[in-house]
């Protein structure tokens, strides 16, 4: 289900029954890893795929220049048990982000998230549109709304919504009793200065590759034909040498792997001597119609169990 507008919740869903899926296009990067507006950052060394980097184009100059941000929020509860959507927030703000991708977020949660209209509130207290597509609609909760959970798109409110959709994504049973989330891709069409683009979010399965695999070719399939620049973010619980990864390299750019952080660790959000360990949270951009000035993250570990990735992309005037 997907909800979108500005003070009010307008609710769409489409689905594709071929392949249960989305859409896509490619960006690149550019701002400097210390200007990313978080902060410190904490770039993590050469980009593991080379091939990668024939997607990119260095920016011509021409365009718009807007800074995606990418989150998995944990339901709002940081890595100090503390549930704080002022927190959430506050970091976005600062970001200075123009387009932002969130995960694990929830609508009318009362176990942990009080109930909250979580998109609605982030939207109100940044002022921004919001698009909320719900992949878990049958919590029992003793609030008064219907429970969901899902992931969620804001913009700047120059960057108005145009339109919405929600594909399911395959989850193939790997293993007998094994728990079976369902899983999305969200389709945000946002107009840029003129310029239409689509932006998406996704959360992968977290239990099995052989799911992810599924997921990732559904959305692949889902985007081919799309014609628009394309922004594919999300929280996608894989490593970059992962199949599923290399089959997202191989029709997209990586931000981070373009600009040369592509061992960037973006979880778990805790600086010790072995974390974060592996980085799972990505910016994808189209090779055509964006280009990538730059990617970092963020080094604020206790809001949520994920750091925060960014990328600065230049949006190209179409012809």
């Amino acid at each position: 289900m997907s909800e979108s507008g500005d003070g009010r919740d307008a609710e769409r869903t489409v689905t594709d029954p071929a392949t249960g899926a989305v859409k896509r296009r490619t960006f690149v990067v550019g701002t400097g890893a210390a200007a990313l507006g978080l902060g410190a950052t904490r770039p993590g060394g050469a980009a593991r795929n080379s091939s990668n980097e024939s997607h990119a184009s260095e920016p011509d100059g021409e365009g718009t220049s807007i800074r995606v941000l990418n989150w998995n929020i944990h339901h709002g509860t940081g890595m100090d048990g503390v549930y704080d959507l002022r927190r959430i927030a506050d970091l976005i703000v600062r970001s200075g982000a123009d387009l932002v991708a969130l995960q694990e977020v929830d609508k009318h949660l009362a176990s942990r998230s009080r109930c909250d209209d979580q998109p609605r509130r982030l939207a109100d207290r940044l002022g921004m549109h919001v698009d909320y597509a719900a992949n878990i609609t049958d919590y029992e909760s003793s609030c008064e709304e219907q429970s969901r959970y899902g992931t969620a798109i804001l913009t700047e409110r120059k960057y108005p919504i145009l339109d919405s959709a929600h594909y399911e994504l395959p989850s193939p049973q790997v293993e007998e009793g094994a728990y079976n989330e369902p899983r999305g891709l969200q389709e945000t069409t946002v107009e840029v200065e003129g310029e239409t683009i689509r932006f998406y979010t996704t959360h992968l399965d977290h239990l099995f590759e052989r799911r992810r695999a599924a997921q990732v070719e559904a959305i692949l399939d889902a985007t081919a034909d799309v014609s628009d620049p394309q922004v594919i973010t999300g929280d996608f619980n894989a490593t970059p040498d992962s199949g599923p990864i290399e089959a997202m390299t191989g029709e997209y750019v990586d931000a981070f792997a373009a600009v040369g952080n592509g061992d960037s660790y973006t979880y778990p959000a805790v600086y010790t001597d072995s974390a974060p360990e592996k980085r799972i949270d990505y910016v994808f951009t189209s090779a055509d119609g964006v280009a990538v000035e730059d990617a970092g993250i963020s080094e604020e570990t206790l809001v949520s169990d994920h750091l925060p990735t960014v990328a600065d992309l230049r949006i190209r005037r179409s012809a």
